[in-house]
């Protein structure tokens, strides 16, 4: 998509809109114009004064397909900084050299095609860009082209309508004038703008701005502040602390934005969160929607507080957060215990049992050979692993301890910008709690291709469970030994002391 326009159009448009910016203003220091229109929501454009001292600017090579965002640039002329045209050459599908520079700043001008969403994406649109009738969500890895010299706070300038509202993870310098401090902020970022509703949390502690975009969305904006409230409590109390994510802006500002969209979907990118939300599915697809929710909410800990070595871990990024993602839900009230049992078989068990690589592929490496062709051997064998692992811990210390307290071991030892877990870290962990067994499930269902009987961990945890046609039925026993309560409970989310 990639397409230059003449010099004396270009020329003819810098006289009348000044795109340059001046010495006195712009010397050395870094400067984005982000310009979003009503009438043209189908493009942002974009002036960049950059740094370029190597010759060379980029898109970043963050997500799941890195090399299709430069797809998405039209229009990129750049010039020096006497408003002379340079040549520039791609060599790379998200990389460009200039030629015969010789100065160290330059001034980039471009648009950003709007169509991401026409195109299939691994993880969906949600982190990506796109339009809807209340504005243009984007996050920054679809936006900005950067200089590997920007090693000073750059300033983004963003202009909209005059209605429309401006939502950014940025430190406000002034008024639609925000302060980045480098391109891993820049990129991993997201904004909204248009005619949406907003609310931060009732805390001090945690600066959260919730972006809902969608009239249905805004009418419950209550519902979506009380559960954030209830589900920030249970999970700080579950790990120890609030979430400590590295590289965070320089305001340490987390968005959390909700589009209201056909599909339902999520993604953690930074700090920040993208949500798709259908208000107006049906019941079943309501509960997805709360469990997606509260699954986004608490990557914020495991996810980007505690990171992954590599997506051989990932099993436990996805599954076990799926696991405390129904502790958090029942706990709060949010759901009720016989809905939780209907997301364990309809939406965790007939994916994992229906996953195609089952028994041929280790829900280990299920991550790296596909993620999300296969969902069921991640995130549902993730999470069946995950229960599997906190029975026998808790069985094998007499309830003293538990799976909360890997969680808890990695939060204290595992945050930080270049501190990583993988799969061995979290055997050490559970073998240092005085257990040799949980060896066997590593072995056999993570990083072997055993397929889990689930039925009889339930029936541990004193469930009655059964598999019925392929169909996973969970209900409360009616008699309970009192051994067992504890196990009970805990499957429900109460928390380990």
């Amino acid at each position: 998509m990639l397409r230059t326009i003449s010099t004396p159009l270009m020329l003819a448009f810098i006289a009348i809109t000044g795109i340059f910016f001046s010495s006195d203003t712009c010397a050395n220091s870094p400067l984005y114009e982000v310009t979003f229109k009503d009438t043209e929501r189908n493009q942002v454009h974009i002036t960049a004064y950059l740094p370029v001292s190597n010759d060379k600017f980029m898109m970043t090579d963050a997500g799941s397909m890195p090399n299709r965002w430069a797809d998405f640039v039209n229009e990129l002329n750049v010039y020096d900084e006497h408003g002379k045209q340079l040549n520039i050459e791609k060599i790379s599908p998200r990389e460009w050299k200039i030629q015969d520079l010789t100065t160290d700043w330059v001034t980039l001008d471009y648009n950003i095609d709007l169509s991401h969403d026409e195109f299939k994406w691994p993880g969906g649109i949600d982190g990506v860009a796109f339009q809807t009738e209340q504005g243009i969500f984007a996050t920054g890895r679809a936006l900005f082209i950067m200089s590997d010299d920007l090693d000073s706070p750059a300033t983004v300038k963003i202009k909209t309508p005059e209605a429309w509202s401006t939502h950014t993870p940025w430190q406000s310098k002034e008024e639609l004038s925000f302060v980045v401090k480098h391109n891993i902020e820049l990129s991993e970022s997201m904004i909204m703008v248009g005619d949406v509703n907003s609310f931060t949390l009732d805390s001090t502690d945690l600066n959260v701005e919730f972006v809902l975009a969608g009239t249905a969305l805004i009418e419950k904006a209550d519902v979506f502040k009380r559960r954030a409230q209830q589900l920030l409590a249970y999970y700080t109390s579950l790990m120890g602390g609030l979430p400590q994510i590295p590289n965070v802006n320089s305001d340490g500002k987390m968005l959390v934005i909700i589009n209201e969209h056909s599909q339902n979907d999520g993604e953690v990118i930074g700090s920040h969160i993208s949500m798709l939300m259908n208000p107006d599915a049906p019941a079943s697809q309501q509960l997805i929607n709360w469990f997606l929710y509260a699954h986004e909410f608490f990557h914020l800990w495991n996810g980007k507080t505690l990171k992954v070595e590599s997506p051989h871990a990932d099993w436990f990024k996805e599954g076990v957060t799926n696991y405390y993602t129904l502790k958090g839900l029942i706990q709060t009230g949010i759901i009720r215990k016989e809905a939780a049992f209907m997301v364990t078989n309809h939406l965790l068990y007939q994916r994992y049992l229906n996953d195609s690589g089952l028994g041929e592929i280790s829900p280990s490496d299920a991550a790296v050979v596909n993620k999300d062709g296969h969902w069921g051997l991640v995130y549902g064998g993730g999470f069946f692993a995950g229960l599997a692992l906190d029975v026998r811990i808790r069985e094998k210390t007499t309830g003293e301890k538990s799976l909360d307290d890997v969680l808890r071991h990695l939060y204290i030892n595992y945050s930080g910008e270049d501190t990583y877990y993988n799969n061995d870290d979290l055997q050490k962990i559970i073998a240092d709690m005085g257990i040799t067994s949980h060896a066997e499930i590593f072995r056999d269902h993570v990083l072997g291709t055993d397929k889990i009987e689930i039925a009889p961990i339930f029936r541990r945890y004193g469930f009655d469970a059964t598999i019925n046609e392929g169909q996973l039925i969970i209900s409360d026993a009616e008699k309970k030994d009192q051994s067992v309560e504890e196990l009970h409970a805990s499957f429900f989310g109460k928390l380990s002391q």
